[in-house]
């Protein structure tokens, strides 16, 4: 008897003190429109490396370095190196395979060192394949794949005078190369970016070795094999790094990112509109610098490694911006968008800083993104809880885009979250005696019962 009074006062005294301390944990860390936050850094610090993006994942390469980024997760592994160590190359996908070619490796003797290696990753089983070299060895360029073909433009052959017009073009399908029209104005250290099938070529050095800055836009054409100039950007850089949104869930931009123009690099995002072919400034990014690596990943941009000045300490900084117009572009692939439901929250009051989000669709869904309170978005799995809301009025809205790209956009849920009366001492008392009460008559109730039990079998 004595041990179940003991459990019973426990129970009591638990619940009470439940009653009085249970309180939510707040953890709200939305992203905003034009802004940029962190994220978790790579688990080495890398300058001069590549990114390229297989099935939503980013992919880090640079000399021995091989990360792999998970947006969705906010982690990093670690894969296979490319078999031949270099920097400085160009890098594509096509078919789901990562492409790295050209580049070069640090000599102490001779300097840089330029190499024509084609080497090609596949990440379905981690393992790299050397292919047909490039015909000219070349590094400080950008690869950008058009229609199965991938473009190795300009660049720098190694030593004094060596930047080049070069447009050496390699097949996918049959492992060949071919040459294609010369860029107008050599370059190296240029930022890059395919929109709409023409490859951008923007910014960089022009002429001698590291010679002169130019503003340039060049603008290549893989249908009609030719040039043309587009506007020049506000600030002239080297060794920056541009990505592109696809206009899916967000507009059609070039974001060129970092690099600086001449040995201290530079925190601007430069923004390009290739519809109207003209420049303007976005949020300057977090942590300046330049020799990084960028990806595009769902319309959210990630700027990976680097370093603030040449030859400087490498850096293992991650950091995503969120573009102009995130959320908000029409759908541009064909077809017609999903058709976007929430389920919960819905519009009413909640005494909770949790509440279930949960939406539906009329058919499968690739990527799903919420925003609320018109802060940014966040990228979800699928239905989820959203935590630490803190108190008054607030709105959400589900976005995400089918397995054809189309974007679709749900209703916005208006609710409010409000204080949840206070349980007084006196009606807690009340309760804890009611519990206490309660608990003692059925003590009372079974211990007699078993003492009739014990008395029955004695007679």
């Amino acid at each position: 008897m004595k041990k179940s009074l003991a459990l019973l006062l426990i129970l009591v005294l638990t619940t009470a003190a439940f009653m009085i301390t249970a309180e939510p944990v707040l953890s709200s860390a939305e992203t905003v429109g034009n802004s940029w936050s962190a994220k978790t850094p790579m688990p080495q610090p890398a300058c001069g490396a590549r990114a390229a993006v297989v099935n939503g994942k980013i992919h880090v390469i640079g000399n021995s370095i091989h990360y792999v980024y998970d947006p969705a997760t906010d982690d990093w592994v670690a894969k296979e190196p490319m078999p031949t160590e270099r920097l400085y190359f160009g890098i594509a996908v096509c078919q789901n395979k990562i492409y790295a070619i050209g580049g070069g490796y640090w000599d102490a003797d001779v300097g840089w060192v330029t190499s024509n290696v084609t080497e090609v990753y596949d990440p379905a089983t981690d393992s790299w394949e050397s292919k047909t070299p490039m015909p000219t060895g070349r590094m400080s360029l950008s690869a950008s794949a058009v229609d199965g073909k991938i473009y190795l433009i300009a660049g720098e052959t190694g030593g004094p005078s060596s930047i080049v017009a070069l447009n050496e073009v390699y097949d996918v399908a049959n492992d060949s190369w071919t040459t294609k029209k010369p860029i107008h104005y050599p370059v190296d250290s240029y930022a890059s970016a395919v929109v709409d099938g023409k490859i951008y070529v923007i910014s960089g050095f022009e002429g001698l070795y590291h010679g002169t800055l130019v503003d340039y836009t060049q603008i290549y054409d893989p249908t009609t094999d030719s040039w043309s100039m587009g506007a020049s950007l506000p600030e002239s850089l080297r060794d920056g790094a541009a990505g592109a949104t696809t206009g899916t869930l967000a507009p059609k931009r070039i974001y060129v990112i970092g690099g600086g123009p001449e040995m201290v690099a530079l925190n601007l995002t430069q923004v390009y509109d290739p519809e109207n072919d003209s420049w303007t400034m976005g949020a300057q990014m977090p942590t300046a610098r330049g020799w990084l690596a960028v990806a595009v990943v769902n319309d959210l941009i990630y700027a990976i490694g680097g370093s603030p000045y040449v030859m400087g300490s490498a850096l293992p900084t991650n950091e995503q911006y969120v573009p102009f117009g995130f959320g908000t572009p029409a759908p541009s692939n064909g077809g017609s968008s999903p058709e976007i439901k929430l389920v919960s929250p819905e519009n009413q009051t909640y005494q909770s800083a949790s509440i279930p989000l949960e939406f539906s669709s009329n058919e499968p869904l690739s990527r799903m993104f919420y925003s609320l309170d018109d802060a940014g978005v966040t990228e979800v799995s699928g239905n989820t809880t959203l935590t630490g809301l803190s108190l008054g009025p607030h709105n959400l809205t589900i976005y995400a885009t089918n397995e054809a790209g189309n974007a679709g956009i749900s209703q916005t849920i208006c609710f409010a979250i409000e204080e949840a009366e206070p349980v007084s001492p006196v009606a807690l008392a009340a309760v804890s005696i009611t519990v206490v009460v309660a608990a003692a008559g059925a003590l009372v109730y079974f211990t007699k019962r078993k003492h009739s039990k014990i008395t029955e079998k004695t007679e």
